[in-house]
């Protein structure tokens, strides 16, 4: 039996994969590893078939048109058969240690037919530009670790405390049930793939090591402020889909510091949202924006109004335009330093 199927999404990740699948085919046979080459035009595709044949019980290579990361989930999803299911970014790696302390805590909960529906660990940034490190994690969220336990024991998420899907393990029975689909050829889609999981997690379980290590500070990564404005309209997509998602009904029945989580990564990714938009800051944003906020407001109502009136948030919708876009670029710019994006 595969413990954790490892999903690394693969496009033109020459410089990087070779490292990244070193550093996961230490968990051993305890690991399933599925590599989805997304089109890739650089030696992508022949890294990955190469590690397949040095490893065939390890390693399955999948080649597809690309679709983009959140494709990529998709078909990991449908094949994994590990009893876990983490993504791993083709230009990240786990650490060795850690990895060997992760596996054998699943392992334990499987011995004990106590099975957490989500895992949380600790992550390390790995800041090239600086060529420092920086660990985060959860600890102030989960006083309670190494315990499998249910959302009410857990403590309240800090303001500006993000769900990082490198610090995320959802169980693969779960995400197979949901059977949602992420989009195809968007960008952030890692929120919708958090936000859509966690709701149907009932039991969680924390284990402060530092798994996963973060590759950022790169030209043209995908978190640098001046890429995220570009990408604006991306986001505007997500938040519309996350927004969708589940009604109000829907989120008020989950138990109480479950519902909390859930309205905590609304108030995330709408003021993620509203920070994209500000950082572009033209008539043609505001005018998309404007254009989901109403269709939002239209087709889930009840939710609307709590995440825009009845939460912290409201603090930033109810001030004219030119306060909007100031909290908004000191918010995330705050979130930005802590986070070691940049």
């Amino acid at each position: 039996m595969k413990l954790v199927t490892f999903l690394v999404p693969a496009y033109n990740a020459e410089p990087y994969l070779d490292k990244c699948l070193a550093s996961l085919v230490r968990a051993g046979e305890s690991a399933e590893i599925i590599v989805v080459d997304d089109g890739s035009t650089d030696k992508t595709p022949e890294i990955a078939d190469e590690w397949q044949a040095k490893y065939p019980t390890l390693i399955r290579a999948v080649h597809q048109e690309n679709g983009g990361h959140g494709e990529g989930i998709n078909v990991g999803i449908k094949l994994a058969t590990g009893v876990y299911f983490k993504v791993v970014d083709a230009d990240d790696w786990l650490d060795e240690e850690a990895l060997m302390l992760y596996i054998g805590n699943i392992k334990k909960m499987i011995d004990e037919n106590n099975v957490a529906d989500v895992i949380f660990t600790r992550f390390v940034f790995d800041q090239v530009s600086q060529n420092t490190q920086h660990e985060e994690g959860y600890d102030n969220v989960f006083k309670i670790r190494n315990e499998v336990h249910t959302w009410d024991k857990i403590k309240l998420w800090r303001t500006t405390q993000i769900l990082m899907i490198h610090a995320i393990s959802f169980r693969t029975e779960v995400l197979q049930k949901a059977n949602f689909k992420l989009p195809k050829h968007r960008f952030y889609e890692d929120n919708v793939f958090v936000y859509l999981s966690i709701f149907h997690c009932k039991t969680v379980v924390y284990y402060p090591i530092p798994l996963y290590h973060y590759y950022v500070g790169r030209e043209g990564q995908s978190v640098n402020l001046d890429i995220m404005a570009a990408r604006y309209q991306q986001q505007i997509d997500n938040m519309e889909q996350i927004g969708l998602a589940y009604t109000w009904e829907q989120i008020k029945a989950l138990p109480r510091k479950h519902k909390k989580t859930m309205i905590h990564l609304l108030i995330l990714f709408a003021a993620l949202t509203l920070a994209d938009i500000s950082f572009k800051n033209t008539k043609e944003t505001f005018k998309h924006y404007k254009t989901y906020i109403k269709s939002f407001k239209e087709n889930n109502p009840a939710l609307y109004r709590k995440l825009y009136h009845r939460t912290i948030f409201v603090l930033v919708t109810i001030q004219p335009k030119p306060l909007k876009i100031l909290f908004a670029r000191i918010g995330y710019k705050i979130i930005y330093k802590l986070t070691k994006w940049g």
